[in-house]
């Protein structure tokens, strides 16, 4: 089971700790699938993310790793920096 972590930081200072980590939207459309199914995937562990004030971010290799799995393109899944 996945652990929710809530941090309490600004967007900025976020995005500059962890880089550019795509949010719930991004990946279900990169997924080709719904936002439900990508809170489910946060929920059973299959994707990380951190839950902050603004939403949630998904860690770029997770999305990369379920792209794989489902055998979708890697660059469709998640654009490299």
């Amino acid at each position: 089971m996945s652990q929710r972590v809530s941090v309490d930081i600004g967007l900025d200072a976020l995005q500059a700790a962890i880089g550019e980590w795509p949010g719930v939207g991004e990946v279900a459309t990169r997924l080709g699938t719904n936002q439900h199914h990508i809170y489910d995937m946060l929920d059973n562990g299959r994707l990380k993310g951190i839950h902050t004030r603004v939403g949630w971010i998904i860690h770029p290799a997770c999305v990369e790793r379920v792209a794989r799995e489902e055998d979708r393109p890697v660059k469709e899944a998640i654009k490299s920096p």
